[in-house]
């Protein structure tokens, strides 16, 4: 096979990933995540090594996610330099991004179970919470924002808490 064309199919394949996140979009198998089904129809039209393609996806999912973090604590550098935030509380703020990141990947599978109404329901619960959180720390909500999708869970389903 073409090793730019299956360069080319692998990153297509990651953009794709990255831009439906965990978000239902093949029908026929609902109990997997859309990267898994990807990973599979990869496989199989291009006899590919399922092990090789997921361990792509994973290691492009880890420089996402350490990109990303880098980009926040960027951020919460820049507003303790103007002055906007303390150091205590752009410490505060991570440590809570944390937790969220954690509890997150910790509900990820019930959230795929449960209805539309229920995740609006919880979210808006955790949007509470969170402002709770931030009134209590003196934060602007603007900088928790950042986290997960606005701190709650969008249209495509991803939580922020």
């Amino acid at each position: 096979m073409n090793k730019k064309l299956l360069i080319m199919v692998l990153s297509v394949g990651i953009l794709a990933a990255g831009v439906f996140g965990t978000t239902k979009i093949f029908a026929e198998d609902s109990s997997q995540y859309p990267h898994d089904l990807f990973i599979q129809r990869l496989v199989d039209k291009f006899g590919l090594n399922k092990d090789d393609v997921t361990k792509v996806f994973e290691e492009e999912h880890v420089a996402r996610q350490e990109e990303m973090k880098k980009r926040f604590n960027d951020r919460l550098t820049q507003a303790v330099t103007e002055g906007k935030l303390t150091d205590e509380q752009k410490q505060k703020i991570i440590v809570k991004h944390e937790e969220m990141q954690q509890s997150r990947e910790q509900n990820m599978n019930s959230w795929q179970t449960i209805s539309w109404e229920e995740r609006q329901s919880v979210m808006e619960s955790k949007r509470e919470e969170m402002k709770k959180w931030a009134d209590e720390n003196s934060i602007d909500m603007q900088y928790l924002m950042g986290i997960g999708n606005g701190g709650g869970m969008g249209r495509r389903g991803h939580m922020g808490q």
